[in-house]
């Protein structure tokens, strides 16, 4: 935010940034932890800090992803994000220390699904924006006319000799 003060210009900012810390599931441990820190910052968090979880038992490394994220606005962090890479694709799930939950029937943050009396399901809910969803069928399709066109071509499944 810039301010006018005696006729010159400043810029006011926050001494300290707010940080939340993050849990990440659904995301194989050979996706690079820079490739999860690039997908939230196309979203507009900042990631500080991002690894792996480990068993404070055995010392064993788990595969939920945990890290320390950096953005003012908490809503801004997502609740599910899709990921592709290589030929895998999926839908990680993160969960957020200090926001509860959301209701996976309707969307609600003010109640879980046991106490949920919507009449939307779940799939409506998840697919309200259509964002991820919708890419993911997109990339699906692509893929599935790639195949067929390279079928149609003659050319799957054929070496460069």
């Amino acid at each position: 935010m810039e301010i006018e003060v005696k006729g010159k210009r400043a810029a006011v900012t926050e001494l300290q940034k707010v940080t939340h810390r993050i849990r990440i599931v659904h995301v194989p441990t050979c996706i690079p932890n820079e490739f999860l820190a690039f997908k939230l910052n196309e979203v507009g968090v900042v990631v500080k800090q991002i690894g792996y979880d480990y068993n404070r038992n055995d010392g064993l490394m788990s595969n939920v992803g945990v890290g320390v994220v950096e953005c003012k606005d908490i809503d801004r962090i997502p609740d599910t994000m899709f990921w592709r890479l290589d030929g895998m694709t999926g839908r990680a799930l993160i969960f957020v220390q200090g926001r509860s939950l959301r209701c996976y029937r309707c969307g609600s943050r003010l109640h879980k699904v046991a106490q949920c009396t919507a009449l939307r399901s779940y799939a409506n809910a998840s697919r309200r924006g259509g964002g991820d969803q919708q890419e993911m069928d997109d990339l699906e399709t692509e893929d599935l006319h790639m195949i067929l066109s390279d079928l149609g071509k003659g050319t799957f499944g054929e070496s460069a000799a």
